[in-house]
């Protein structure tokens, strides 16, 4: 761990072959940013963020997201040769990871799996800093309490993908958000898909389309979230109810959370009646995709239904 030079500890032979001189700018280096601006609130507290191509941007390339600094800042990482460093950013320098060609555990020239949450961390290699993915997991370093991967102490965690249908979109307006920064940025945002209407005479749960009501989001324990279920049905038979109820899924396609259970009864026939499902409890970090599901007590009922997750704290 760097230190500063100790009085009377370390030896007088220590100080004539310039070790001192090496404590103190290896403390220098993990105290103080290339600029010579004290590190204190730099990177460790948030001044990078991990961010997805987003729609209506011009930057659509699903393939490719990016490390930016915010207000300049830098970020805690170890070097090669095992010494805490920070790589700085000026404000118009980003770091970019490609999908289709990345640094996987390490390893250059790799293409990421479909539909697999993966762990983000920046990596030098030689003097460039790198994105670097891993499906290994995180941990806290004992020494400046930095996020690393667990396979590779020297990737300094910057936030979690799922690489949904093969793509890093942000498309708000398809209910997509699968690329989260791991440090708090203050944003906040919503993601919803458009109104649809589904006919069902199902008396069991099912759920309602085929993806067309989905909303997929990535987050952590940190961040706070309201997902809701949204619309009105109708009953094609009078005193028949409607029900709905808004559930999550996780990564591996086990029930997560549900919201509450809404009904509605058409008194008479094809009756609209309100319905919302709302689920707003704290998740694990991971991927969780929103489903809408519904039956009906008898008869047909006709469902016309947005869902919608609006992040409180990115």
């Amino acid at each position: 761990m760097p230190r500063l030079p100790r009085l009377w500890s370390d030896s007088d032979a220590a100080f004539d072959n310039n070790n001192w001189g090496q404590l103190l700018n290896e403390y220098l280096r993990v105290e103080h940013g290339a600029d010579g601006v004290h590190a204190i609130g730099k990177s460790v507290h948030g001044h990078v963020q991990l961010s997805a191509p987003a729609v209506g941007t011009g930057l659509t390339d699903p393939n490719v997201i990016s490390l930016a600094p915010i207000h300049g800042g830098g970020l805690l990482v170890k070097s090669p040769a095992g010494v805490w460093e920070y790589v700085d950013f000026q404000s118009q320098n980003s770091i970019e990871g490609d999908r289709t060609n990345c640094f996987l555990n390490g390893t250059a020239g790799q293409t990421l799996a479909a539909n697999t949450f993966y762990y983000v961390g920046v990596k030098r290699v030689g003097a460039t800093a790198v994105l670097n993915f891993s499906t290994a997991g995180q941990t806290k370093t004992a020494d400046y309490f930095v996020e690393v991967f667990v396979n590779d102490s020297s990737t300094s965690l910057v936030g979690h993908v799922y690489t949904l249908n093969n793509s890093f979109l942000f498309d708000p307006l398809a209910g997509r958000s699968v690329v989260s920064n791991w440090f708090p940025t203050g944003n906040q945002f919503g993601i919803d898909v458009p109104q649809i209407s589904l006919a069902i005479s199902d008396t069991d749960y099912v759920k309602l389309g085929t993806g067309t009501l989905d909303c997929h989001l990535v987050t952590n324990s940190s961040k706070l979230f309201w997902a809701t279920a949204l619309g009105y049905a109708s009953n094609s038979t009078a005193g028949a109810d409607c029900f709905l109820q808004l559930r999550a899924i996780n990564a591996a396609g086990g029930l997560n959370g549900s919201g509450n259970e809404s009904a509605g009864t058409s008194n008479a026939a094809n009756d609209k009646v309100s319905l919302s499902s709302i689920l707003g409890q704290p998740f694990a970090q991971g991927y969780y995709r929103f489903e809408a599901w519904a039956k009906v007590s008898a008869g047909t009922g006709t469902f016309v239904l947005r869902t919608s997750v609006l992040c409180l704290s990115a």
